[in-house]
């Protein structure tokens, strides 16, 4: 699960070992994250629509993020 709270996109219940990256609408990765916590908080630079990609355990997710 993920929430914008503020400036910030907090993302939860993930799996260890998963792998972030987050892309402004131009493609340009704005952060790219590996971590073994269940939780992690991203900054956002702008208003504006990002696309949150994860990967966790061959699995592959892909959303659209609206601040």
């Amino acid at each position: 699960t993920w929430g914008v709270i503020g400036n910030r996109l907090t993302i939860t219940d993930l799996d260890e070992n998963s792998d972030l990256k987050l892309f402004d609408s131009k493609g340009r990765i704005i952060a790219a994250n590996s971590h073994t916590a269940n939780s992690e908080s991203i900054p956002l630079p702008t208003k504006g629509i990002f696309i949150l990609k994860i990967n966790s355990d061959g699995t592959r997710e892909t959303t659209k993020v609206i601040n």
